[in-house]
């Protein structure tokens, strides 16, 4: 679930050439080196449906032409990132740089600081990436994620350009289904209870609401009962969702739900791909998807079948008529997702350095979000515009085409560009969709990422394993693996077996740190 901090501050003498040069010692891109480095990456679904590597694709060829060095990537399979890097980062071979999502609250980067996996970038940063640490510089928030408690620098990170960009998840319903038995959007989450159980019951819906696990840890639902998943802050006082009763009142629906037939029967197998089946088949009527990699597919899909599906956004649930979800599913403008870090293997770590400061140059960011002029965009009126390569391509959608050519569409050790938000979603349906999502109160609510100092280092290794128990707990709740009398019983667990209270108040104090900086 989460980039960049510092960057533009000393550098305005420089400002002319920073697209293609850098400043200081830093030579011209491309670099003249004959050096060939390795990458480390989660290989996402949206490049896997195009390519077999980021090696493959038009865009990671144009990278090596650009920066003038030559990456051999290497994606983890089957689905399992977290496990693949957890042998990787154990064993005595470690790739050159490492692309890891490493944000969630306390993202645990200072404890490979410690162990000796990556390297503190702080010293090579003035020389080698000017451009990366002028935007820290003049990004107070960048600054703050890029760095650790006691002053290192352990990644690349990225951000995006606007609010509007944070928001990439949501609910959506069937308009056509609404429509037929005259039905409003559903607001409240009685409404959507009335809503989708007429689904059920008149269409024949055999999953009328379609979830996966990580919609749910992303805050599907939960939101509207006024707690968090995990972590999360109010007026200043960190929380953790499941001690909150509105957790409690959470699961508990949801368990009603699944035991009324109007959740998936298959969750929590369920995923992207059952998603859009239960859909187009009929066994869906509603669901949270991404706006682009489902929404933007599902809409060319439709157009292009004539299917008689009709789909809309709607503002994610709420107790209250007229109230907004306290909570949803949304990003901090900076994060860490997919920040690249150099490891203590690196057989050139200057090089690696120089490479991954492209991406913050001028030319780089334009071309890590747009990709290559007259082939996937043109300048019209000074702004980078897709070509019909992109947004009209007959043989993939456009978040494929996307990420043939760039890295816009699934992010990672960049700036995105607010212009790919503006052209990325095209149709009416996404529009509506994204404005509906970003009505909520979820930025007042969310906890930054934050990284931890040495003497709390134990915190990422109890989190991991909470996270992994707390989801077993809820889902055996949730589909009756469990009856809601052994509730406190979890709690109780998350109390003396993985010391969360302990972990709230290390949290806290890192929390009122950022506040005072």
């Amino acid at each position: 679930m989460n980039q960049m901090k510092r960057l533009l501050a000393a550098v305005l003498i420089c400002a002319g050439i920073a697209g293609l040069a850098g400043c200081g010692n830093t030579k011209t891109y491309p670099l003249k080196t004959g050096e060939t480095l390795t990458y480390w990456m989660n290989w996402h679904r949206v490049g896997k449906a195009i390519a077999p590597s980021m090696q493959a694709t038009e865009f990671g060829k144009g990278l090596e032409e650009r920066t003038g060095v030559k990456i051999e990537y290497i994606h983890p399979t089957g689905g399992n990132e977290e496990e693949y890097f957890e042998l990787m980062i154990s064993s005595n071979s470690l790739p050159d740089i490492i692309e890891y999502e490493w944000d969630g609250v306390i993202s645990g980067v200072s404890r490979q600081l410690s162990a000796g996996k990556i390297i503190d970038l702080a010293p090579l940063l003035p020389q080698y990436a000017p451009d990366y640490k002028a935007w820290l510089e003049r990004d107070d928030e960048a600054r703050r994620l890029a760095t650790t408690e006691n002053g290192k620098y352990p990644y690349f990170v990225g951000a995006y350009a606007d609010d509007y960009q944070t928001v990439y998840l949501g609910p959506f319903f069937r308009k056509d289904w609404l429509e037929e038995f005259g039905l409003q959007e559903p607001e409240t989450i009685d409404e959507w209870e009335n809503t989708l159980r007429i689904f059920k019951e008149k269409k024949g819906a055999q999953a009328p609401l379609s979830l996966t696990q990580e919609m749910v840890e992303n805050n599907a639902v939960i939101g509207a009962y006024g707690v968090g998943y995990l972590f999360y802050q109010e007026d200043g006082k960190v929380k953790y969702g499941p001690l909150e009763t509105g957790f409690r009142d959470y699961v508990q629906r949801m368990a009603k739900w699944y035991r009324e037939g109007l959740l998936d029967s298959m969750y929590p197998l369920v995923d992207q791909a059952r998603i859009e089946m239960n859909l187009f088949s009929g066994k869906t009527g509603a669901g949270f998807a991404y706006l682009g990699a489902d929404i933007g597919t599902w809409q060319r899909k439709i157009k292009e079948q004539q299917l008689p599906i009709v789909l809309t956004g709607v503002k994610n649930p709420s107790l209250q008529k007229g109230e907004s979800a306290k909570i949803a599913p949304r990003n901090t403008r900076v994060i860490s997702t997919y920040a690249a870090a150099v490891s203590t293997q690196c057989k050139s770590p200057k090089t690696a350095v120089r490479f991954l400061n492209y991406a913050y140059t001028e030319e780089g960011k334009r071309y890590f979000n747009f990709g290559i002029e007259n082939v996937s965009y043109t300048m019209k009126d000074g702004v980078p515009t897709y070509t019909p390569l992109i947004t009209e391509n007959p043989n993939m959608p456009m978040v494929n085409a996307l990420a043939m050519y760039t890295r816009a569409s699934y992010g990672g050790p960049f700036i995105r560009d607010a212009q790919y938000t503006a052209q990325y979603y095209q149709d009416e349906i996404q529009k509506e969709a994204l404005h509906k999502w970003a009505d909520n109160e979820a930025a007042r609510y969310i906890l930054p990422t934050m990284t931890v100092s040495e003497d709390t280092q134990w915190f990422s290794a109890r989190l991991e394993k909470m996270k992994k128990y707390q989801r077993e707990m809820v889902t055996k709740l949730m589909i009756g693996e469990l009856d809601m009398n052994q509730y406190d019983q979890f709690i109780q667990t998350l109390k003396d077996t993985y010391g969360i209270e302990e972990m709230i108040e290390v949290l806290q104090q890192f929390y009122d740190a950022t506040q005072r900086n």
